[in-house]
């Protein structure tokens, strides 16, 4: 999956799951909305936004890995969506989200 693919599914994620639009969505990550038009439209991002949003996914309880699927269909993220996580395992997702991204920061870093 390339930047533009994942653009794609995101747009469809946004729209037509969440229902929202990219200036709510920048609002619900606390970055701006042509942060979320960039990574939308193939452009690319950080790995900090890409981190806030599969945090994001999570604490709403929908599954941020089918994104990331081969063969993703926004079906296939509809009907999982409805089975939204208990809020204690979303929260321990939610924490090793952010474990992670402090490793890959490091290594980033690292890597300089």
């Amino acid at each position: 999956m390339d930047r533009c693919e994942f653009g794609k599914r995101l747009k469809a994620v946004r729209s037509n799951v969440l229902k929202m639009s990219q200036g709510e969505l920048a609002n619900e990550l606390g970055v701006i909305q042509p942060l979320v038009s960039r990574l939308e439209n193939g452009l690319g991002g950080t790995i900090e936004l890409l981190f806030e949003i599969v945090t994001y996914f999570y604490q709403k309880g929908y599954p941020a890995y089918c994104l990331f699927y081969k063969d993703f269909n926004i079906e296939d993220f509809k009907v999982v969506s409805q089975t939204k996580l208990p809020k204690k395992i979303a929260a321990n997702v939610s924490d090793g989200v952010s474990e992670l991204k402090g490793f890959l920061t490091a290594a980033l870093e690292n890597a300089k």
